[in-house]
C-alpha cells in the first residue's frame, strides 16, 4: 500500500505521514539503512511537532539497534527539549524507552561498566515514570510508536534484564503493546529470561514461538537475534528440540534489580 501511494502526488502532511510510516515499517523489518533514509527525508520536510512522537523514537530505535549509544542519548536530549503541546509531552517516553534498551544492551556487552549503564537506565525509567504521571495520556490522532504507559512497562522490563524479576516483567509487558512487533520482542526477552532462570523447556518454547512470529512479521533483524540467543543456549529452533548446553542451566540467583 505504501509503494502504491507513490503513484499519486504527495505533499505537505501526506509527505510526513508517508516517510513516518515507511521509516517505521523499515525499522520493524530490520532494514535499518532504509529506515534511516526515511528519517532523513522526514527531517528534510521540517516535520511539525506532532510528528516528533514517531520521528524521535524510530531514530532512537535504529541507533539502539546499531549500538550507537551516544546517538541515542543525543536524540533523547533533543526530544526532551523539543517544544510540543502538553498532550504530546508524555509521548517522549517512546524515545526514552529506546535509551533504556540501549543502556542495558551496553551493560550486557561490557561487565566492567555494567553498573554505570544500569544506573543510567534506572534514572531514565524514573524520567519516563515522571512523564506518564505528570502528563496523563489522552487519545491522540495520528501515529505513535506505543502509548506512553506501554513504553513505561517495556522500560521497566528492560531494566529488569538479567535479574530474577525479568521473566515476570516481560510476561506482563507482552500483554500491553499495540504493535505485534513489540509483542514478539517481549516474547523473545521472556524466552531468554526463562533460560536464564533455568526454566529450559519454557524458555525454548517461547523462543521458538517468537521466531515463528518474527518470520510472519518479516522482522528479519529480530529473528536473527532470536536465533543467536538460541545458539548460545545450544538450542535448535528449526527442527526437533535439543537440550540446552549445561552452561545455560545455571540460574542467576542473588542479583537484585539495577
Amino acid at each position: 500500500m505504501l509503494d502504491r501511494s507513490t503513484e499519486f502526488h504527495i505533499e505537505g502532511m501526506s509527505t510526513m505521514s508517508y516517510h513516518s510510516l515507511r521509516g517505521l515499517l523499515r525499522w520493524m523489518q530490520g532494514r535499518l539503512t532504509e529506515a534511516q533514509t526515511e528519517i532523513r527525508q522526514l527531517r528534510a520536510v521540517d516535520p511539525r511537532p506532532r510528528y516528533f512522537r514517531i520521528l524521535y523514537p524510530i531514530e532512537a530505535e535504529v541507533a539502539a539497534d546499531e549500538g550507537r549509544l551516544a546517538d541515542v542519548r543525543r536524540l533523547v536530549a533533543e526530544h526532551l527539549d523539543a517544544a510540543v503541546i502538553p498532550a504530546e509531552e508524555a509521548t517522549k517516553a517512546g524515545t526514552l524507552r529506546a535509551l533504556v534498551r540501549a543502556e542495558m544492551d551496553a551493560a550486557a556487552a561490557d561487565p566492567a561498566s555494567a553498573a554505570d549503564h544500569a544506573a543510567r537506565a534506572a534514572r531514565t525509567v524514573a524520567d519516563i515514570r515522571r512523564l506518564v504521571t505528570e502528563h496523563p495520556t489522552e487519545p491522540l490522532s495520528g501515529l505513535q510508536l506505543e502509548p506512553p504507559p506501554v513504553s513505561l512497562a517495556f522500560a521497566e522490563a528492560e531494566l529488569a534484564r538479567g535479574t530474577d524479576a525479568a521473566a515476570g516483567a516481560w510476561a506482563a509487558a507482552r500483554k500491553r503493546p499495540v504493535f505485534a512487533y513489540w509483542r514478539t520482542y517481549a516474547r523473545w526477552r521472556l524466552g531468554e529470561s526463562l533460560l536464564d532462570d533455568g526454566r529450559l523447556a519454557e524458555g525454548a518454547a517461547e523462543l521458538r514461538a517468537a521466531r515463528t512470529e518474527a518470520g510472519e512479521l518479516g522482522a528479519t533483524l529480530l529473528r536473527g537475534r532470536i536465533d543467536a540467543r538460541a545458539r548460545r543456549a545450544g538450542l535448535s529452533l528449526q527442527g526437533p528440540s535439543t537440550p540446552p548446553r549445561r552452561s545455560d542451566r545455571t540460574r542467576r540467583r542473588g542479583r537484585s534489580a539495577p
